[in-house]
C-alpha cells in the first residue's frame, strides 16, 4: 500500500513538470505570433510619389522604423503610382507596393522578411486529332483562362501552369469546340479527339492564321491554306491547284499566264523554298506550269512564309512554301478522286493497324495527250504522272514514325522530234519523340532528286542529250522546348550533301560538259517566341550556316574546295493596339547558296540549271524590313496593310544571247551585282451574309544593277509588275450551290524587245537597246465558276458509307481577253513587222468532278 502511494506521488510530480513545459512553449509561440502580428499590423501614415518599388520600401522602412530584409532580384523595380495612406496597416501597404500575391511576409528577429512564394508548375501536354480519321490536327487552338496555344505541325501541344484545376477549351475551324476539366496537381497527358461539325469533300479554303479569330495573338507571320473547307476559286481546266491558289495571294505574282512560278515580294522564282514533307522540290511544275506537283487529294496542310521567316527554314531569299501530306485514315478505308480537263486522279487511304498505323496512296495522270491537246504557241504533246505514298506507325504515346514518297515525271514530245523529260523524286523518314512533357523532337532523313533531259534530233548519239539535275541527301534534328505558355524555344541542326549536274551530255563528253559539283551544307539554328505582355510579342532567331563546294571531274578527281560561313539574324516584334488591331515590324536576313541560271524569259521553260556558290559565285544575300498593320472584326472583316523594302546582294544575271545548252563555258557569262525590291500591300476580306469577298492590291518594284548588263544601269527584272489587283467573290446560294468569280489585273511585265534588225545570210538579226526597257500590255482576266454539291448518296453497294461528290462548271477568261504570252521574231522578210504576238488562250469552258466515299 505504501508502495502504491509513493508511486502515485511520483506520477503527479511528472505531470506537473510536463504541464509546466507545455505552458511555457505555448506562451513563447503566442508571444512570437503576437510580435510578428504586431509588426505587420502596425498602423502608420505615409505618402508615396511616383518612385520605384525598391525606393518605396526604403521609405516605408524609414517611416515605420522597421527593418525589411529581401533579395532585390525578386522585386520588380518598376515605378508605382502615387498614393497616400493614413493610419494603415503595414501589411496592406506592402500588398500595394508589391502589387501581386506571389510574396509572403514573416517576422524574424524583429525584421520583416519578404520572400517570393515558390510556385509548383505542372505541364499539360498531348495531341489533338480528328475523331473520325485519327489524323492529328495542325493549328488547333487550346485555351486555359487567357492563355492560348496552337498545336504544332504534328498536332502536339504543351502548356506549363501553376498546379491547380483548370477548364480547357479546344477549337479548330470546321470542328465542334470541346471543353475539358483538367487537374494539374501533376503532369497530365491528353489525347483530345475533336468532332467535325459537318463532313464535306475536302477542297482548298484560304484562312490567314495571323487573323483567324482565336489565332491573332500567335504565329502572326504565317499564312495557312486549310484543306478542310470548300474551294471557291476558279482554276484553268477545273484543276484545283495549290500554287495557282497561292498566286492569288496579295504580294505574289506569276511570271506568265498559266505558269506555276511565283515571284514573292520581288523575288525570283528560284528564291522560294518549296517543300513536300520537308523535302525540297526543285521544279514544282507539270505541263510547263499548267499544273503543280501538289495533288489536292494528298495534301493535308500548306504554310506560306513570305515576311518573317523563322531560323529553322533557310536556303532561300523570298519565301517558304511548307507542304505536309495526309497521313491516311487510322480507323476506316476510304477512296477519293476526280477528273478535270487536265488530269484524272484517285487516292486510297486506310488503317494498316487500326488506331496505330495508316497509309495514303494517291496517283494522278494527265489527260491532255489522250485527246491530243495543242498549246497555242507550238505543236506540243505532253503528259505527266505522279504519285504520293505516306504511312506512319504509332510506337507509343511518346514516339511516332512517318515515311513518305513523292515521284513525278513529265514527258514532252514535239512534232520536230525534240523531247524533254524531267522528274522529281523525294522521300522523307521522320521520327517524332517526346523526351519530356516540355521537350518535343523530330528527326528526319530526307532524299530529293531532280533530273532534266533534253534530246535533240539530227545529233550524234554521243551528244544527243543535254542533262541537268541536282540530288540531295539530308539529315536534320529539330527540338521544341515549351518553357512556359508565353515562352517557346526551337533549336536544331541539319546537314545536306548536294550533287549538282550543271549540264552534261549522256556520256559526259569533256568538250561539251561541265564538271559535276559536290557541296556540303550544314547549319545550326535557334528561335524563340516570347510574349512580354498581353500587348507585346517578340520573335527572334539566328541561323549559322556553312557551305563547302568542289568540282569533280569525270575521272572522279575533286578540285579545290570553296567555303562560306554566314550568320542570318532575324527579329519580329508585334504590338496589339487593342482587341481588334495589331502592328508588327520584322527584319530578316536570308542567305541562298544555290541558284538557277536561265536565259529563257518564258514561264514554260522546264530546263533549269542549278549552280552552287563557288570560287566565282558568292552566296546570294537579302536583308528585308517590313511593317504591317492588321485590323479585324468578329463579323468577318479583316484588313491588312504592309510596306516592305528588300536589299539584295550578289544577284546574278547572264549576258544577252548566251547559249546555255551544249555550252560548258556559259558560266563565264554570268555577271553579278545588287538588287532591290520594295512595295506596298493592301488586302481586305469581308463577309456580308451569303457573300464573301477578298480584295487585294499590291504595288511592287524589283530592280537589278549588274555590271556589263544594261551598261551597268539599273533595270527591272523579268518579273517586275508594279500594279497588281485581285478580286475574289463567292456567293452561297444554299447548301448545294455556290457561285464564285475571280478577277485579275496587273501591269505588263518588263521585256527586252528589238528596236530594229539587220539581215545576215537571209536571216533577220534583231537589234536590242538595253535590258527590259519595254513592257507587255497590261494583263486582265475574269473567271467564273459554279460549284454543285449533289445530295449525298447511300447506295446498296456502299453499305454504311456515304458517297460525296462535287461538280464544278466554269468559264476561264470570260470576256476573251487576249493576254500576250510572248513575242516571236518573224523571219518572213516579205512582212514588215519584225515580230508577232502570241497569247495564252481565249474563252475556255471548264468542268471537273470530285468524289469521296
Amino acid at each position: 500500500m505504501l508502495f502504491l502511494i509513493n508511486d502515485l506521488s511520483f506520477f503527479k510530480r511528472k505531470n506537473v513538470i510536463t504541464l509546466t513545459i507545455c505552458f511555457w512553449l505555448v506562451l513563447f509561440n503566442f508571444h512570437k505570433s503576437f510580435a510578428q502580428d504586431s509588426l505587420l499590423n502596425k498602423h502608420i501614415s505615409i505618402s508615396f510619389n511616383k518612385i520605384s518599388t525598391i525606393d518605396a520600401i526604403h521609405q516605408l522602412q524609414k517611416v515605420s522604423g522597421i527593418s525589411f530584409s529581401y533579395d532585390p532580384i525578386i522585386i520588380s523595380n518598376k515605378s508605382i503610382l502615387p498614393k497616400a495612406f493614413s493610419d494603415t496597416k503595414i501589411r496592406i501597404i506592402l500588398a500595394y507596393l508589391l502589387s501581386n500575391r506571389e510574396f509572403i511576409y514573416e517576422e524574424v528577429a524583429q525584421h520583416i522578411v519578404i520572400n517570393k512564394i515558390i510556385t509548383k508548375y505542372s505541364t499539360l501536354n498531348g495531341i489533338v486529332y480528328d475523331m473520325e480519321t485519327g489524323e492529328n490536327l495542325i493549328g488547333a487552338t487550346l485555351q486555359i483562362e487567357d492563355i492560348k496555344q496552337l498545336t504544332n505541325q504534328y498536332g502536339y501541344f504543351s502548356i506549363s501552369l501553376p498546379a491547380h484545376s483548370y477548364v480547357l477549351f479546344i477549337s479548330y475551324i470546321g470542328y465542334k469546340t470541346k471543353t475539358i476539366s483538367v487537374d494539374l496537381s501533376k503532369d497530365n497527358y491528353l489525347s483530345i479527339a475533336l468532332e467535325r461539325q459537318s463532313y464535306q469533300l475536302n477542297e482548298v479554303n484560304f484562312k490567314p492564321i495571323s487573323l483567324a479569330n482565336e489565332s491573332v495573338e500567335a504565329l502572326s507571320y504565317i499564312k495557312n491554306i486549310s484543306i478542310n473547307g470548300i474551294n471557291k476559286m476558279p482554276y484553268f481546266g477545273g484543276e484545283v491547284d495549290v500554287l495557282k491558289a497561292l498566286q492569288n495571294q496579295t504580294g505574289i505574282v506569276n511570271s506568265s499566264e498559266g505558269s506555276s512560278s511565283l515571284s514573292v515580294r520581288g523575288g525570283n522564282f528560284d528564291q522560294n523554298l518549296v517543300l513536300i514533307d520537308e523535302a525540297p522540290i526543285y521544279n514544282p511544275s507539270h505541263l510547263f506550269g499548267l499544273v503543280s506537283v501538289f495533288n489536292i487529294d494528298a495534301v493535308k496542310d500548306v504554310e506560306l512564309y513570305n515576311d518573317y521567316i523563322p531560323a529553322n527554314f533557310g536556303g532561300r531569299l523570298a519565301s517558304v512554301i511548307n507542304t505536309k501530306l495526309d497521313e491516311g485514315n487510322l480507323t476506316s478505308f476510304h477512296l477519293k478522286g476526280g477528273l478535270s480537263l487536265l488530269s484524272g486522279r484517285i487516292a486510297a487511304e486506310g488503317p494498316l493497324v487500326k488506331n496505330r498505323s495508316s497509309y495514303l496512296l494517291s496517283v494522278r495522270r494527265s489527260l491532255t495527250d489522250l485527246y491530243n491537246n495543242e498549246f497555242k504557241y507550238s505543236n506540243i504533246n505532253a503528259n505527266y504522272f505522279d504519285f504520293n505514298l505516306k504511312t506512319n506507325y504509332i510506337i507509343n504515346r511518346n514516339s511516332r514514325i512517318y515515311f513518305s514518297i513523292y515521284h513525278g515525271f513529265d514527258h514532252l514530245f514535239s512534232d520536230n522530234e525534240y523531247t524533254n523529260n524531267w522528274s522529281n523524286t523525294t522521300s522523307t523518314l521522320r521520327l517524332n519523340h517526346i523526351y519530356s512533357p516540355q521537350l518535343f523532337s523530330n528527326f528526319s532523313f530526307i532524299f530529293s532528286n531532280y533530273n532534266n533531259t533534253l534530246s535533240f534530233p539530227n545529233f550524234s548519239l554521243k551528244n544527243k542529250n543535254w542533262i541537268t539535275g541536282i540530288k540531295d541527301i539530308t539529315w536534320k534534328a529539330d527540338f521544341t522546348f515549351y518553357k512556359k505558355p508565353e515562352n517557346r524555344i526551337q533549336f536544331g541542326a541539319f546537314i545536306t550533301n548536294h550533287l549538282f549536274k550543271p549540264g552534261e551530255t549522256l556520256h559526259r563528253d569533256s568538250a561539251m560538259s561541265l564538271n559535276r559539283i559536290i557541296a556540303l551544307e550544314y547549319a545550326f539554328y535557334y528561335n524563340q517566341e516570347i510574349d512580354l505582355s498581353k500587348v507585346v510579342q517578340i520573335n527572334y532567331g539566328l541561323r549559322a550556316g556553312f557551305f563547302n563546294s568542289s568540282e569533280t571531274s569525270r575521272q572522279g578527281e575533286n578540285g579545290s574546295p570553296t567555303s562560306y560561313f554566314n550568320l542570318e539574324p532575324r527579329f519580329l516584334i508585334s504590338f496589339k493596339l487593342n482587341k481588334n488591331q495589331k502592328v508588327k515590324f520584322a527584319y530578316t536576313r536570308n542567305i541562298q547558296n544555290i541558284q538557277v541560271v536561265q536565259n529563257n524569259e518564258q514561264a514554260y521553260s522546264s530546263l533549269e540549271t542549278w549552280l552552287p556558290s563557288g570560287p566565282n559565285i558568292k552566296p546570294e544575300k537579302a536583308d528585308m524590313i517590313s511593317l504591317t498593320y492588321s485590323f479585324w472584326k468578329n463579323k468577318g472583316t479583316i484588313l491588312n496593310a504592309a510596306i516592305y523594302y528588300k536589299k539584295l546582294y550578289n544577284q546574278s544575271d547572264i549576258l544577252d544571247h548566251t547559249q546555255i545548252i551544249l555550252n560548258p563555258s556559259f558560266v563565264n557569262n554570268l555577271k553579278f551585282g545588287m538588287g532591290k525590291a520594295y512595295g506596298f500591300e493592301l488586302s481586305l476580306q469581308k463577309s456580308i451574309k451569303k457573300l464573301s469577298a477578298e480584295v487585294g492590291y499590291a504595288y511592287s518594284r524589283s530592280l537589278r544593277s549588274i555590271s556589263l548588263i544594261n551598261n551597268g544601269n539599273p533595270y527591272p527584272t523579268n518579273f517586275d509588275t508594279p500594279n497588281n489587283l485581285k478580286v475574289n467573290l463567292s456567293y452561297d446560294m444554299g447548301k448545294r450551290l455556290t457561285l464564285s468569280a475571280l478577277f485579275n489585273y496587273k501591269s505588263g511585265r518588263s521585256v527586252t524587245l528589238p528596236t530594229g534588225y539587220y539581215i545576215e545570210n537571209g536571216i533577220r538579226i534583231p537589234i536590242y537597246d538595253g535590258r527590259n526597257t519595254s513592257r507587255f500590255p497590261n494583263y486582265s482576266r475574269l473567271d467564273i465558276e459554279v460549284i454543285l454539291n449533289p445530295k449525298n448518296n447511300k447506295g446498296l453497294y456502299l453499305k454504311k458509307r456515304i458517297w460525296e461528290s462535287t461538280w464544278t462548271f466554269g468559264i476561264y477568261n470570260l470576256y476573251n481577253r487576249k493576254n500576250l504570252l510572248f513575242y516571236r521574231i518573224n523571219q518572213d522578210q516579205t512582212i514588215k513587222n519584225l515580230g508577232f504576238e502570241e497569247s495564252f488562250s481565249g474563252v475556255i469552258p471548264t468542268i471537273s468532278y470530285s468524289f469521296k466515299f
